[in-house]
């Protein structure tokens, strides 16, 4: 037996199904977090594609903008003779003043930063404002390029040192008729200042947005620089920066569709990003905004979500300890009510053991009695000190102690066993009894728990009963007839037939017995079957007892008659057998019908007698 834990037993199914609920819950959340986070992060996605198209487009568009207007400037023949007239004339001073006022209202009507008009061997003329008539190498090499070349030209972004701001040149070749064919009066380069319209309209986002920016960038080396700065980072005015995977993902010929994806960029922040090229420059531009921003409502909806996780788990721990102090207290209560029933039963079992009729003995591993009741001491009639401690080998008469070794191997492998013997007293004196044994272990011992019971006065009275039915059935099987029981049913099956019926029929009671080999049924005359039913089932409709007689056919094919005499036996007032008596009357059957025949022929001899005396009184008269 093993030994009890005094623990209190740990709840597992609900604490499990606690657990399990737990579970599944903050995989639901995971799941959902992940599957919005995607989804969020792709539809910033395609925000910036369609922010670094829309940029790239409008800055295309700026760019072919200045070039209309700079055609415009160049078809302009007025302004085109009075350049070739101020750089022919010498007293030029009229002229002068009216191109002045031209290129302030040139400068005004297109919102240009200044101008300088230079002549044919590229020195300058005028500038306006004043301020802007120098020219710096970037500028003086352009013009040179444009005197041999002279086309409209745009330059790239740049400083000087005489015009410190950030400025593209818009160069205009002015060219005028001459003898059939033209010739270059001057060139005029008009400065423009993206401050005024092209950054701030790259300022402008779609939607609102914090982190949101399009910046506008050129490769330099390995370098990138930043031409309309960055706001985010505190940068006016254009910065160089190392090359980034952000600004290197244009450059990459898997990366053709530039796709927007997630990019750590010069802050070291961590945005989503697109790159696109403006077409027909060598300017790139970048539309981008930071994850933290995209996921800010995100983030904010989550950490709601998980603080109400944060109550359920809450709620679920809660029900999880109440679950366990509640399966704690039911344990105690049951180790209470277990320990008062165990006191219960040792009162029980010291009554039972001090005043039962039964022989109670408790045997150790090696045979020997190590508890007995009084009883027991009374029934064997050693003092209970002796008693104790003897071998239950010397409670057994010499006939069955050789037995006692094979008892108690079978209540070894059975755990239980019933056995009847035979013990001595300690006068000598022997008496039956029947033991019930079983098998107890204590701490890893076995023990054998024994019941006794003297069955001297069962023995004798078993006796007396067979001695009772050898003479009950050697006058049954004495009488001059069939004492049966049998079932209420169509074949008459019988429980019991005495002897009689090899007598009465010549077939062996045992052929009856559960219709093993033929029903009663089957030897009764087929005439007498149906009549046989309903006078029975008539008489126990009235009462207990029914008379009968009837036809049956013997082993040898005679018939015989049989007189029944039976009662109807009953458990719960139902019918459910009948016993009876039946006794052969064919003798009497054949007398009875010789009696009828003798008395019609008795009959017939008087009738024709009277009729004789009739007829002989006829003829006298």
């Amino acid at each position: 037996m093993k030994k009890k834990s005094n623990r209190p037993p740990f709840p597992w199914p609900s604490v499990s199904a606690l657990l399990f609920t737990a579970a599944v819950l903050t995989a639901s959340v995971i799941v959902y977090s992940s599957g919005q986070k995607e989804r969020i992060l792709r539809d910033a996605v395609t925000e910036m594609e369609a922010v670094a198209n829309l940029k790239a487009e409008q800055v295309s568009d700026w760019r072919s903008e200045r070039l209309n207007d700079a055609t415009l400037i160049h078809e302009n023949v007025t302004l085109v003779e009075h350049i070739d007239a101020m750089f022919i004339k010498d007293d030029s001073r009229s002229e002068k003043s009216r191109l002045e006022q031209l290129l302030n209202t040139l400068i005004k009507n297109y919102d240009f930063g200044g101008a300088v008009l230079v002549d044919a061997g590229g020195n300058p003329g005028i500038g306006v404002p004043e301020s802007e008539a120098v020219m710096g190498d970037f500028l003086r090499s352009n013009v040179t390029r444009a005197i041999a070349n002279p086309v409209i030209s745009i330059s790239d972004f740049h400083t000087a040192d005489v015009i410190k701001y950030l400025h593209l040149d818009l160069l205009i070749p002015m060219r005028m008729p001459y003898e059939g064919d033209t010739v270059l009066a001057g060139v005029l380069v008009l400065r423009i200042d993206p401050a005024k319209e092209l950054f701030p309209m790259l300022s402008t986002w779609p939607t609102p947005g914090r982190t949101a920016e399009c910046i506008l960038f050129r490769f330099e080396g390995d370098s990138v620089i930043y031409l309309n700065g960055s706001h985010l980072a505190g940068y006016d005015r254009p910065v160089a920066l190392a090359a980034s995977d952000m600004e290197l993902s244009v450059m990459r010929p898997q990366s053709e569709k530039n796709e927007a994806t997630i990019y750590t960029d010069y802050t070291g922040a961590e945005v989503v990003a697109s790159v696109r090229k403006v077409p027909g420059t060598d300017w790139y531009l970048t539309a981008k905004k930071e994850t933290s921003e995209i996921l800010a409502r995100f983030i904010r909806e989550i950490t709601m979500i998980w603080m109400i996780m944060a109550f359920v788990y809450l709620a679920l721990a809660s029900m999880a300890y109440l679950i366990i102090k509640a399966t704690r207290a039911r344990y105690l209560r049951d180790k209470q009510q277990e320990e008062l029933n165990r006191q219960a039963i040792m009162k029980h079992f010291d009554f039972v053991m001090k005043h039962g009729n039964d022989i109670i003995l408790l045997i150790d591993n090696d045979l020997n009695i190590v508890e007995a009741n009084e009883r027991a001491v009374v029934s064997y009639g050693y003092p209970r000190n002796k008693l104790l401690g003897m071998s239950v080998s010397d409670l057994r008469t010499p006939d069955e102690t050789p037995l006692l070794s094979e008892h108690v191997k079978n209540l070894n492998e059975n755990g239980s066993s019933y056995i009847e013997t035979v013990h001595r007293r300690s006068d000598g004196t022997s008496f039956p009894i029947e033991i019930s044994a079983y098998t107890v272990e204590v701490e890893g011992t076995r023990f054998y728990q024994s019941i006794g019971r003297d069955i001297t006065e069962r023995k004798r009275t078993e006796e007396e009963m067979r001695e009772s039915n050898k003479k009950l059935s050697t006058i049954i099987n004495n009488l001059r007839g069939v004492v049966f029981r049998c079932n209420y049913d169509r074949d008459w099956t019988m429980q019991y037939i005495s002897d009689g019926i090899y007598e009465l029929a010549g077939y062996l009671p045992n052929e009856f017995i559960n219709n093993k080999i033929r029903t009663f049924g089957s030897i009764i005359d087929p005439e007498d079957v149906k009549r046989i039913w309903d006078d029975i089932q008539t008489s126990l409709e009235t009462g207990y007892l029914y008379t009968i007689e009837y036809r049956i056919i013997t082993s040898s094919g005679s018939t015989k008659w049989v007189w029944e005499r039976g009662r109807g036996y009953y458990e719960n007032n139902k019918l459910v057998a009948l016993e009876g008596f039946i006794s052969d009357i064919t003798e009497r059957k054949m007398i009875e019908e010789e009696l009828i025949r003798a008395k019609e022929k008795a009959e017939q001899s008087d009738r024709l007698k009277t009729a004789f005396l009739h007829n002989v009184s006829h003829e006298i008269r």
